[in-house]
């Protein structure tokens, strides 16, 4: 769709186009928007341009009323197919129309090669927005007849365009109406629907009382406010520790939640800053200390969101003394079996041999990049037993 202000400036654009496409040994040729020369052997090379007839595209007949920049309603622009009789000259002085015929067939090359054209061109600045399409009429003996017949001119090299779409814009308005509506509609002010924030994951699932769990959330760029154990509440600022960019915290267990299954919830918002707004409760395990150490190995989560592959890895957490084995796997999903990795490892001198591992430096370097669980294998009471999953990326 081209948008224009006159039917000249479709003829003016279609004569630049022709111009700037012309080869060098047709350059200076004279192309002008206008009727047909009457001395059809003229040996000057020139072009004519003829705005021949214009009709309303059917495809446009039912386009809706628009409403105006004055706030009322107008009727739709005035979209056409406009038709270009291209008329060319330049005869010898044997009237043979050597170079008319050369500037035709450089013409219908043209509009073959690039049948749409970008608005405004870069020659002809200001005229037109859109895109413009040409398409060339197929000719017929009849079609001959009813343009030389009104025209009655003699025959000279032509080709006929069909040019479009041509919507003609609205003129523009003197002055604007007053405005009965606000132009776009009343805008309400009032009360806005706020989301509430949401707990996607915790992990480990079950943890000592004494220790920490990672919560992965969404709080909707609220601050996070109070943390819940069921009906107590605790402040955030003291339970709660941003591993970054509000998207997971480390929850810290105390010793004053109560052993059992507990649900967590999270708040955001308060009295000084509303709304204050709660997710859903969420439910993990706490258990009581254990009597030793090596009852229940347990990993306590990593204290960061991300870390280099190549880097060095701290476990840390409780019972893990007789830990003989590390796996990491992706947090996506195993797709087969060989996903499921081993990792080398090595215990610390004691005291420290308890509450720590160290993966080496390099020991994931062969893994890519995404988030993983890491679990570890301790033997308690003759069997095995694993830690609840901790996850990094």
């Amino acid at each position: 769709m081209a948008i224009f202000q006159s039917l000249y400036e479709v003829g003016q654009v279609f004569a630049q186009h022709i111009n700037d496409n012309l080869p060098s040994s047709l350059a200076g040729s004279s192309g002008l928007v206008g009727p047909p020369l009457e001395n059809a052997a003229g040996t000057n090379r020139e072009l004519r341009y003829t705005v021949m007839w214009s009709t309303p595209q059917p495809t446009h007949r039912n386009d809706p009323w628009e409403i105006g920049e004055s706030g009322g309603v107008e009727p739709p622009p005035l979209t056409l197919s406009v038709f270009v009789l291209v008329t060319t000259y330049g005869s010898t002085t044997r009237s043979e129309p050597i170079e008319a015929l050369e500037l035709l067939g450089e013409v219908m090359r043209t509009v073959h090669s690039e049948p749409v054209i970008p608005l405004p061109l870069a020659s002809l600045t200001g005229v037109g927005e859109g895109e413009l399409s040409f398409v060339q009429v197929p000719t017929a003996a009849d079609l001959m007849e009813k343009i030389y017949s009104p025209l009655n001119m003699r025959h000279r090299p032509w080709a006929l365009f069909e040019v479009g779409p041509v919507q003609l814009g609205h003129r523009a308005d003197n002055g604007q109406a007053p405005f009965r509506v606000r132009p776009g509609g009343l805008q309400m002010d009032g009360p806005s629907a706020q989301a509430r924030p949401q707990i996607l994951r915790i992990t480990p699932q079950t943890v000592i009382q004494g220790r920490s769990v990672r919560v992965d959330v969404a709080l909707n760029d609220r601050l996070l406010d109070t943390v819940r154990f069921g009906t107590d509440a605790f402040s955030a600022s003291i339970h709660a520790t941003d591993l970054g960019g509000q998207a997971a915290y480390l929850v810290s267990v105390d010793a004053a939640i109560r052993p059992g299954e507990q649900s967590l919830s999270l708040q955001v918002g308060s009295a000084v800053d509303p709304p204050a707004l709660r997710t859903d409760p969420a439910s993990l395990t706490v258990v009581a200390p254990p009597a030793t150490t090596t009852e229940q190995p347990v990993l306590d989560p990593f204290g960061v969101l991300t870390h280099p592959r190549t880097g060095a890895i701290s476990l840390r957490g409780s019972g893990l003394t007789d830990v003989d084995q590390v796996l990491v796997w992706p947090d996506a999903g195993v797709a087969a079996p060989s996903e499921v990795i081993p990792v080398a490892f090595t215990h610390p001198p004691p005291p420290d041999d308890d509450v720590r591992i160290e993966l080496a430096a390099g020991s994931l370097a062969g893994f890519s990049a995404g988030v993983y669980r890491f679990a570890a294998r301790a033997p308690v009471a003759g069997r095995n037993t694993w830690t609840p999953y901790v996850i990094l990326e």
